[in-house]
């Protein structure tokens, strides 16, 4: 039996600083979550946790909200190695958004450290349709890369609790690149993960979308976010 796809709806809310934990918790509170699972199995591993993710708005930014249970909360790539891939080395929280009716795709990467790692996709399957174009995969990647740091992201780690929240402001502009947004808008998202507890060498895969595959690249399986008033 084929999984639901996951709906949420996305709030318009005021602007406000990123690094403002109260009012980011306050403004959540009552959000639309999207819950992580991993639809490829018929049961969850025995190393995974929960985590849910929610979506909101201001007039220039999607502002994405992350709540993630994690036994072992890190990541060695430091903050300041922005657009360094880190998913081979630690924790990482993966954004993907696609607006309906448009191509391109982009996929957003915030670690524990809050290094970020940004990519505009061109369509989906580029990277296996494409890869004969370059002279190496790393090539490729070099060339989908968001090469200024557009996207801002804060992360709050409580280990005695075994959690880490993120939240990170998109630009709007950055993403939307045929239509403005306005409520009633649709945008396919997917919230992704890979969560490390050494001393294993392999994560534990989940994601907000029903995957029929370990694969974060399936965008006809990504839920809808729908942008509403407050």
């Amino acid at each position: 039996m084929e999984k639901k796809k996951p709906h949420i709806s996305c709030k318009k809310i005021g602007s406000f600083d990123i690094n403002d934990w109260k009012t980011a918790d306050s403004l959540f509170r009552t959000a639309d979550f999207a819950n992580y699972q991993q639809g490829w199995a018929d049961t969850p591993v025995a190393g995974f946790r929960p985590a849910k993710a929610a979506a909101a708005w201001t007039d220039s930014s999607l502002v994405v909200y992350a709540e993630l249970s994690d036994d072992d909360i890190f990541n060695e790539i430091p903050e300041e190695d922005f657009n360094k891939i880190a998913i081979n080395h630690g924790d990482v929280f993966e954004i993907f958004l696609r607006p309906e009716g448009q191509e391109a795709y982009y996929e957003i990467h915030v670690s524990p450290n809050n290094q970020k790692f940004q990519l505009r996709l061109p369509f989906p399957g580029c990277f296996k349709k494409m890869k004969s174009k370059f002279k190496s995969p790393e090539e490729m990647m070099e060339s989908y890369k968001v090469s200024q740091p557009s996207v801002r992201s804060n992360v709050r780690i409580d280990r005695p609790a075994r959690k880490w929240w993120v939240i990170t402001e998109i630009p709007l502009s950055m993403v939307a690149e045929d239509h403005p947004v306005k409520p009633g808008t649709k945008w396919r998202f997917s919230f992704c993960r890979y969560d490390y507890t050494r001393p294993d060498k392999t994560p534990v895969y989940s994601s907000t979308s029903p995957h029929s595959a370990i694969n974060y690249h399936l965008v006809d399986e990504y839920g809808t976010l729908e942008f509403v008033k407050k």
